[in-house]
C-alpha cells in the first residue's frame, strides 16, 4: 500500500501526540509572549503620527477677489481645490526635497545611527530608512494623509508636521511662480508706456498748435493706459506678496498615545508556524511508521 498524507492520517497522527504538539505549542505561545514583552525592549517600539491636509483654493486669492469684492461675491468657487491639486501635494510629500530636508532639520542620519565613516553615501541612507517610515497618499476624502513612524513619538509628530510645511511652501513657491511671470510682463508694458508718455511730453512742448491737439489727446491715451496697467501691476504685487497657505490642515499630527508594536502578529504567527510544524512532522512519522 502506497503511503500518502490524507486527512485522516493526519487527525491519526493528532490524536496519538495530541499532548506534545499542545504542550510545545503553549510552551512557543508563552515564550514568544514574554520575549516580545515591551518591558524587555526586545522588540523596537514605534511610535505612529499622521496629518490629514486638503489643497486650498488659491483663486479666492486672485485679483477679482481682491479689486472688486463686491462683483465676486457672485462667482461660485470652491473653498478646497480639485484632485489634481491633491496629486500634486501628494506628489510633492514624496519627492527627494521633502525627505532631503527632513533628514537634515531633524538629523536623522544620527538617529537612524548611521556610520557616516562606514556608509559612503549617508545622506541617501538616511532617505531610505526614512521612506521604510513614511507615507504620503490621497484618500477617500479628497485630502492627502501623511504618515510618520518613529521611535520617539515626539519626533514622529514633528516629522509629520514639518513635511506639511516644507509641502506647502514648495507648492506655494511653483503656484506663484505663474503669477510672477504675469507679473513681469505687466512690468515691461508699464515701463514702455511709461517712455512713451515721456516722449509725447517732450514732443507736445515743441510741436506745433495743429500738431499739439493730436499729441495731446494721445497723451490723454497713454495716461489712461498707463493708469490701467499700474493699477494691474499693483494688484499682482499684493497677490504675490501675500504669505497664502496652499493647504488646509484638517487633522495636526500629535503625539501617539500608543506604541505601533507587530508584537502580537509575531506570538500569533510564531504559534501557528509552531503548531503546522508540529502537525506536518507528526502525521510524517505517523504515515512513515505504517
Amino acid at each position: 500500500m502506497d503511503k500518502q498524507f490524507d486527512l485522516i492520517a493526519m487527525m491519526e497522527a493528532i490524536q496519538k501526540r495530541f499532548k506534545p504538539i499542545v504542550i510545545i505549542t503553549l510552551i512557543v505561545l508563552i515564550g514568544a509572549y514574554a520575549v516580545t514583552h515591551p518591558r524587555l525592549q526586545i522588540l523596537p517600539l514605534k511610535y505612529e503620527s499622521h496629518t490629514m491636509i486638503i489643497p486650498a483654493n488659491l483663486a479666492l486669492s486672485d485679483i477679482p477677489y481682491l479689486s472688486e469684492p463686491s462683483s465676486a461675491i457672485d462667482l461660485q468657487v470652491d473653498q478646497f481645490g480639485d484632485k489634481h491639486d491633491v496629486d500634486r501635494l501628494v506628489s510633492i510629500a514624496l519627492s527627494g526635497q521633502v525627505l532631503a530636508e527632513l533628514v537634515g532639520k531633524f538629523n536623522l542620519i544620527e538617529h537612524y545611527e548611521i556610520n557616516k565613516e562606514k556608509v559612503k553615501y549617508p545622506m541617501t541612507a538616511a532617505i531610505g530608512k526614512l521612506k521604510d517610515n513614511y507615507k504620503a497618499f490621497k484618500n477617500e476624502y479628497e485630502g492627502a494623509e501623511i504618515w510618520v513612524t518613529d521611535k520617539d513619538k515626539e519626533k514622529a509628530a514633528a516629522m509629520a508636521n514639518e513635511a506639511v510645511a516644507i509641502t506647502d511652501r514648495i507648492n506655494r513657491g511653483m503656484l506663484l511662480d505663474g503669477r510672477k511671470i504675469r507679473m513681469g510682463i505687466i512690468e515691461k508694458h508699464t515701463e514702455a508706456k511709461q517712455k512713451e508718455l515721456d516722449d509725447l511730453s517732450a514732443r507736445i512742448g515743441q510741436a506745433s498748435e495743429s500738431e499739439k491737439k493730436l499729441l495731446e489727446i494721445k497723451q490723454v491715451i497713454a495716461m489712461e493706459q498707463l493708469a490701467k496697467y499700474s493699477n494691474l501691476l499693483d494688484q499682482y504685487r499684493i497677490v504675490t506678496a501675500q504669505d497664502l497657505s496652499t493647504v488646509h490642515v484638517m487633522e495636526k499630527a500629535y503625539p501617539a498615545e500608543r506604541e505601533k508594536s507587530s508584537r502580537w502578529m509575531l506570538i500569533i504567527g510564531a504559534t501557528l508556524f509552531t503548531l503546522f510544524v508540529l502537525v506536518l512532522f507528526s502525521t510524517i512519522i505517523h504515515v512513515m511508521s505504517k
